[in-house]
């Protein structure tokens, strides 16, 4: 199931790939679409820790959502990341490179996930790229 939450981004490159011209027009729906994607996995995953405040701090070293969705376990939060990756697919379908190596950065934490909670982590990092996705939107 996990690896299905990963294949929204390569779907959405093949949207991306297939409706090139229609992207400049709806380029500002499917960021809204990231960024309502990203609250309501915050929102569906909240939890208290202190961990959420490293997870901010390591956001602003590493940007790349999909690092930090290996944290997320469960069918919903595997949801919402497949929603997720089709927008972000879409908007990155010229930079095939960046969608492989995606799944690369998900799989160590992901890893880590069984052993530990790291969702607070996670959920530290939505917030500081959530913050990021919002200053490019307006």
């Amino acid at each position: 199931m996990f690896i299905i939450a990963f294949l929204g981004q390569y779907i959405g490159y093949l949207l991306g790939y297939l409706c090139d011209d229609e992207l400049k027009q709806g380029k500002k729906y499917f960021l809204l679409l990231e960024v309502l994607v990203l609250i309501l996995l915050f929102v569906f995953n909240f939890s208290l820790s202190w961990l959420i405040v490293i997870g901010l701090l390591l956001s602003l070293i590493i940007k790349k959502e999909y690092f930090y969705f290996g944290v997320f376990v469960g069918f919903l939060s595997w949801i919402l990341i497949f929603i997720y990756g089709l927008a972000y697919g879409t908007l990155k379908y010229k930079k095939l490179k960046v969608l492989l190596l995606n799944v690369l950065f998900a799989f160590p934490l992901f890893l880590l996930s069984f052993w530990f909670d790291l969702v607070p982590l996670g959920l530290g990092a939505l917030i500081g790229l959530l913050i990021h996705k919002l200053k490019n939107f307006f």
